[in-house]
């Protein structure tokens, strides 16, 4: 039987496709591993990694047929089965890996999910000689408090049930991490201002961060916008999507023409609303809904755009994923000011000429920003745009993804 050193417990949201940052995060990590670590990538069926990983590389699993067919017919039923079943294979494939391929590490990335939480805790205690990493990339509710997010969720149209699994669900994730934390050998995280929490509530020394990262795009030919502003990424309520469209009906009370391209993931019910909401406020001619979208179709719109626009209440990080492929286009940023950013900047050092921290997450604002923009020179609107594409630079993923290997390399041959 083949020799995995390294074994990569994943899950992954159907629903969510490959398109989340975590997941991004981890593709381009995959790419990068080095060629002397044997590993072995453990992931739901339909893996979304079999396109960067030879075959023999992956072990899909899946939950029984009968749990798998609730997921369009009763989500919430789908996700608590799902999650219990998936608890039980995850376990079981992985002692079984430890014992018969000889594992010396556990690796969690995309880190939040309740069984992957549940799964390296039960597998730590039973094995106490193998090495546990969690990759954190969310540390505590990203909302005030668990009720302002749950109110959040139902105004966002989830629905009462949903919002209360969600939010209970995470609740569990968030008490269980806490033990996690305290099993695990070593924990990445995304931010300083993570480590430094974490290192605070949990006095762990064997801890690091390492941020977001982009590849940069090969220069194309230039030529006119056609959308003033694009908000690409998972159309949620904590990602801002309902900010988005109030701020655009504003900017279309002064500038009719505005055009906002929206792309990325959104369930049947979030779609719904943002239609909704498109015809409630008459500014569906000025929004050009796409949904999902393929990379090669995120490009063609970076590369029509002139402004990103990403209007969530809070972020782990930042710069997020999106934001930062938003700048290697060349697209300054409208955002709303969150202490994750003061924290980034003091640790980057990053120029701020392309960006707008929007005080006070205020609508009016964001939308005065955007028009404000309309009006400057095109000089200057250039200066903007090679201030965002030198910020990209600083984020290679080849470097950060080589942070994290080089790590788990040492903790392998340890």
């Amino acid at each position: 039987m083949q020799r995995s050193d390294l074994v990569i417990v994943t899950w992954h949201q159907p629903y969510l496709s490959s398109y989340a940052g975590g997941y991004v995060r981890l593709r381009q990590f995959l790419k990068r591993i080095p060629k002397n670590i044997h590993f072995v990538l453990l992931d739901n069926k339909k893996s979304i990694y079999q396109d960067i990983l030879q075959k023999e590389k992956i072990i899909e699993y899946q939950s029984p047929q009968w749990i798998t067919s609730l997921q369009n017919k009763a989500f919430i039923l789908w996700f608590l089965l799902e999650t219990i079943s998936s608890t039980i294979i995850l376990y079981q494939q992985s002692a079984k890996l430890i014992k018969s391929n000889g594992a010396k590490v556990l690796y969690f990335p995309t880190g939040e999910f309740l069984q992957l939480y549940i799964v390296s805790l039960l597998l730590k205690i039973r094995f106490s000689h193998i090495k546990v990493i969690l990759d954190i990339l969310n540390y505590g509710i990203l909302d005030k408090n668990y009720s302002t997010y749950f109110n959040r969720l139902k105004k966002s149209e989830t629905g009462f049930i949903r919002s209360v699994v969600i939010t209970v669900t995470i609740w569990f994730s968030h008490t269980l991490m806490k033990y996690t934390i305290r099993h695990a050998d070593y924990i990445f995280t995304v931010s300083r201002e993570f480590q430094n929490k974490i290192k605070r509530d949990y006095h762990k020394s064997t801890i690091s961060f390492t941020p977001s990262g982009v590849e940069v795009p090969r220069l194309k030919k230039k030529k006119i916008a056609k959308f003033l502003s694009i908000y690409i990424g998972r159309m949620t309520v904590e990602k801002g999507i309902y900010e988005v469209i109030s701020t655009w009906n504003e900017v279309v009370k002064v500038i009719p023409s505005a055009k906002l391209a929206l792309g990325g993931y959104a369930d049947a019910v979030t779609k719904a609303a943002i239609l909704k909401e498109l015809q409630e406020k008459s500014i569906k001619n000025n929004v050009t809904f796409l949904g999902d979208v393929t990379e090669e179709k995120k490009a063609e719109l970076l590369e029509d755009s002139e402004l990103f626009i990403h209007l969530a209440h809070r972020e782990p990080l930042f710069p997020v994923i999106t934001i930062l492929e938003g700048w290697s286009y060349g697209l300054p940023t409208i955002f709303y000011d969150m202490s994750v950013y003061e924290s980034a900047l003091k640790e980057f050092r990053f120029s701020t000429n392309c960006l707008y921290a929007v005080k006070n997450q205020s609508v009016l604002q964001a939308a005065k920003a955007i028009v404000n923009y309309t009006k400057i020179p095109i000089k200057e609107k250039e200066k903007l745009q090679k201030s965002a594409k030198a910020n990209a630079a600083m984020f290679s993923w080849d470097v950060i993804a080589k942070k994290e290997w080089d790590i788990i390399s040492y903790l392998i041959a340890s």
